[in-house]
């Protein structure tokens, strides 16, 4: 139990020895309970404004191409290899699946050649 005292002095119920507020339980004067997470703040700041550039420089070094680190004779390397040569632009490709009940006629055929018509001249 802790008996208070006028000024900035804590005396223990036991007696004792008065301790400065703020010495007592090892407890921070108020000055550095500000100061210091406020020079910590700016620390961590600094840093980031001084580092944050550098990280947009990573892509410089390093490679988000899954078979760049294969070998050559990897089935992998050899499909990317093969791959450009089926991608003419930079759209994305869509696959289109119609399915029936039965085995198509050639009227839904038709109607089929037209949606996909349809579809390439999309946007």
């Amino acid at each position: 139990m802790i008996r208070r005292s006028s000024g900035d002095r804590i005396t223990p119920a036991g007696g004792g020895t008065p301790m400065a507020r703020g010495a007592f339980l090892g407890g921070a004067p108020r000055w550095l309970r500000i100061f210091l997470p406020a020079v910590l703040i700016l620390i961590w700041f600094a840093a980031a404004g001084i580092g944050g550039p550098y990280f947009g420089k990573v892509s410089e070094v390093s490679s988000n191409d899954q078979t760049a680190y294969l070998p050559e004779s990897a089935e992998a390397t050899q499909v990317r290899e093969l791959l450009t040569g089926f991608t003419d632009s930079t759209a994305i490709p869509a696959i289109v699946v119609f399915t029936g009940e039965d085995v198509l006629t050639d009227s839904q055929l038709a109607r089929l050649g037209d949606a996909l018509e349809a579809a390439r001249r999309t946007d």
